[in-house]
Parts: C-alpha cells; structure tokens; sequence
C-alpha cells in the first residue's frame, strides 16, 4: 500500500512538473511571437514559416522561422516565478 501512494505521489508531482513547462513553453512562444511583430517589417510577419519552441535550463528557447531568410531565435526567462515572459 505504501508502495502504492509512493508511486502515485511521483507520477503526479512528474505529471504537473510537465504540465507546467508545458504552460512555460506556450506562454513564452506568445511573447516572442508578439515581439517578433512589433520588431520586424510587415513583409517579414507576412513571411514568417513557422515556430519551434523548447524549455531549457531557466527559461525557453523560441526560434521563428521566416520564408527566405534566417530565422529568429529568442531566449525568454521570468524573473519571478509570476512574472510575464520577457524575450531577448
């Protein structure tokens, strides 16, 4: 029975621990795309191809990539755990 709850409490720590980056990832892929609009020309957001977005160690990474040019990448981190995410 011990073993039992031991189990449970693990997958459900790991499950909302993956729940989390999950939210991480998705809030950190809107502030880079919403600073990629407001720093780029309109021909450039009219081209844009696609997104990828991963956490890393204290933030996320968020590369957009646009049709004939080199794609963008943004480093994005909070600095409270509250905070909004800020992209660079």
């Amino acid at each position: 029975m011990k073993k039992l709850l031991l189990i449970t409490l693990v997958l459900s720590s790991s499950a909302n621990f993956a729940a989390d980056k999950m939210v991480d990832v998705l809030e950190a892929s809107e502030q880079a795309i919403f600073d990629f609009r407001s720093m780029t020309s309109p021909d450039t957001v009219d081209n844009f191809n696609g997104i990828k977005a991963w956490p890393v160690s204290g933030g996320v990474k968020v590369k957009i990539y646009v049709k004939g040019s080199d794609s963008e990448e943004f480093s994005c981190h909070r600095h409270q755990e509250n905070d909004p995410f800020e992209c660079h």
